[in-house]
């Protein structure tokens, strides 16, 4: 679908798409984001993860809960379960010595920057989670109602 708007929209040979698991989700030509980070400079990456807690689903509009599948929806107990996993990944050193976002460039610079969707109330937590495994900076956007929405996060390479 990402796919189709952006050829909708004229994009499409501005974005690199992958789908998978994190880091190890593959592009279209099949090279895993990892990697296709460390070959080239990425400017932004941008998900939607899940984020709504496991028993809130069933409470959700039934346009939401009815047409999406429950994996891209149930983010665990308190919703966060996927911004664990990121941020811990993020901070693992890797073979190498480096982080898992090493770009092209040299020492000093940033990994691209993640936006990530969030829930209305989990800003504050999801900064608290990135910040303690190191990023170098949390921004939290809010939408048109003021309500928490997307997690901005810069992540430093200098040990790269």
């Amino acid at each position: 679908l990402a796919k189709k708007n952006a050829e909708r929209n004229a994009v499409s040979d501005q974005i690199t798409f992958a789908q998978g698991d994190l880091f190890e989700a593959k592009t279209l030509d099949r090279i895993s984001l990892r990697e296709a980070i460390k070959q080239q400079t990425f400017d932004l990456i941008c998900c939607n993860p899940p984020y709504i807690p496991s028993e809130e689903i069933d409470s959700l509009m039934p346009e939401v809960r009815g047409h999406e599948p429950r994996l891209a929806l149930d983010g665990g107990a308190d919703g966060l379960d996927f911004y664990r996993r990121l941020a811990q990944d993020l901070a693992s050193p890797r073979e190498r010595g480096g982080r898992c976002l090493p770009t092209a460039g040299g020492r000093g610079r940033l990994a691209p920057i993640l936006l990530l969707e969030i829930g209305c109330e989990q800003g504050k937590t999801v900064g608290e989670i990135f910040e303690s495994a190191g990023a170098a900076r949390v921004t939290i956007h809010r939408d048109l109602a003021g309500l928490d929405r997307v997690a901005e996060i810069e992540w430093s390479i200098t040990n790269v």
